[in-house]
């Protein structure tokens, strides 16, 4: 009895003497391990490994880090000499967003996605897979799940019930601008169109009126205000008549010349029958003349008076 007793003794003595290992130590002895980082930012993973070891040598899987978006932890392998970090990107929320909203989102961070075919890009994301916040590696195809929009038919205008009355259009309540009608008297037509034109008003000619002259009258009168392009009435005053120039013949035309050579003619003619009837005897007789006009090409009126008989007489030229 005695002896199984101090075998049992002796046995529990050299175990309870014997170096216990940490807590967390890995099997192969050395006495670090590797923290937890899935979730974490690519820097804040790359911080806590070398918290927990000075002399860790980091290799990133994939080597290249894309600058925006910042990628996170996916997950750490290796020892506390060496490890491996991997790192990807986190999924957003791509519900309810169009479908090109959603592509466009997902190629900013290097993952690829895959929609039903004939999907237009106005469709809407309904669905995604894997889900919204989770870390995946670059190049995952996030598959998305998406509905068509809903068109409603356009809206059916109410029939107008024939009974009732059309309401009046609204008059345009604009004021027509006011001009002062500028005075006119004095000047010819084509001046006080031109005048009547600067001011916007135009020029109206009675029918009564003259077609020739200058202003008598108008109407409205000067300084009157009325709207604009209102016509204006004017009365013209005929020019006086202007007096002949006189003719190279004297003033007197061709027909004005043979009548004055007539008149002397039969002047001279009177003349002549007077002097022959005091110097007549009894059995004298009265002698006859002949007048004769003769037209030239000159004004000057010309008259030749030839006597008859052998009485002389005086010559008119």
């Amino acid at each position: 009895m005695v002896r199984p007793f101090l075998i049992l003794v002796v046995s529990l003595t050299a175990f309870l003497t014997s170096p216990t290992p940490a807590v967390g130590e890995p099997p192969d002895g050395t006495g670090c391990s590797l923290p937890e980082v899935t979730g974490l930012s690519l820097q804040e993973a790359q911080h806590r490994l070398h918290d927990q070891s000075r002399g860790i040598h980091i290799r990133l899987d994939p080597v290249d880090v894309p600058g925006t978006p910042p990628p996170f932890a996916i997950s750490v392998s290796g020892n506390c000499d060496q490890a491996t970090l991997k790192h990807g990107a986190r999924l957003p929320n791509l519900a309810e967003r169009t479908l090109q909203q959603a592509t466009e989102e997902l190629e900013g961070l290097n993952l690829a996605f895959s929609v039903p075919p004939g999907a237009g890009l106005d469709w809407t994301v309904v669905r995604q897979e894997p889900g919204a916040e989770k870390i995946v590696p670059y190049g995952t195809s996030v598959g998305l799940e998406v509905r068509a929009p809903v068109t409603s038919p356009p809206p059916v205008p109410p029939t107008p019930d024939p009974n009732t009355p059309t309401p009046p259009r609204p008059t345009s309540t604009k004021k027509p601008t006011m001009v002062a009608v500028p005075p006119l008297k004095g000047l010819s037509r084509a001046s006080a169109k031109k005048k009547l034109a600067a001011v916007g008003l135009k020029l109206r000619l009675d029918p009564d009126s003259p077609r020739m002259g200058k202003v008598a009258d108008q109407d409205p009168p000067k300084g009157r205000k009325i709207a604009r392009t209102t016509p204006v009435t004017v009365w013209l005053e005929a020019p006086p008549d202007t007096p002949k120039a006189p003719s190279p013949g004297g003033g007197l035309g061709l027909a004005g010349g043979v009548a004055l050579a007539g008149g002397a003619a039969l002047t001279g003619l009177l003349l002549i029958r007077r002097r022959h009837a005091r110097q007549q005897t009894p059995q004298s007789r009265l002698r006859t003349f002949a007048i004769r006009c003769v037209p030239h090409p000159d004004l000057t009126p010309r008259v030749e008076i030839h006597g008859s008989g052998s009485v002389s007489s005086p010559g008119i030229r």
